[in-house]
């Protein structure tokens, strides 16, 4: 499924690769096995960990107050999002 180019389709990141690198997380968190046994894999998701806004999503995900570049219009946690509209 990983070829040899940096990212899963064409030349720059897409959908498909945040996907990816999202379910490569469980491997992890559920103790399934180290990704270093997929290293193609392990080097997909560091760079997609790498990209701004994934290190700002993730900053917001640890409930820090990231300083972002402004393209962010507005963060709500999941208790206001539940407040507002219900479970």
């Amino acid at each position: 499924m990983i070829g040899d180019g940096r990212w899963l389709v064409g030349g720059k990141h897409t959908l498909a690769d945040g996907l990816l690198a999202g379910v490569a997380r469980w491997l992890e968190y559920h103790e399934v096995a180290e990704l270093s046994r997929w290293p193609k894999l392990q080097a997909l998701r560091q760079r997609v960990e790498a990209d701004p806004a994934v290190v700002y999503a993730a900053a917001l995900e640890q409930g820090e107050t990231p300083a972002g570049s402004g393209a962010c219009k507005g963060h709500v946690s999941l208790a206001e999002v539940i407040e507002r509209f219900g479970a």
